[in-house]
């Protein structure tokens, strides 16, 4: 697989995901939710562009 294959897709999965973070309710519950949810769509493109690196 190309290393730019996932490159876009998964910056624009974590971008999209931010985004929603904006429109989240901002409850106790919804910021403990909201940032594993970013951490987990970020850490997608990262793990994919450690591996290209490996």
């Amino acid at each position: 697989m190309a290393e730019m294959e996932l490159k876009t897709p998964t910056k624009a999965f974590a971008l999209r995901v931010m985004k929603l973070e904006v429109v989240w309710p901002e409850t106790s519950r919804g910021r403990t939710i909201g940032a594993q949810r970013v951490h987990s769509a970020t850490s997608v493109g990262t793990n994919d562009r450690a591996g290209c690196r490996g």
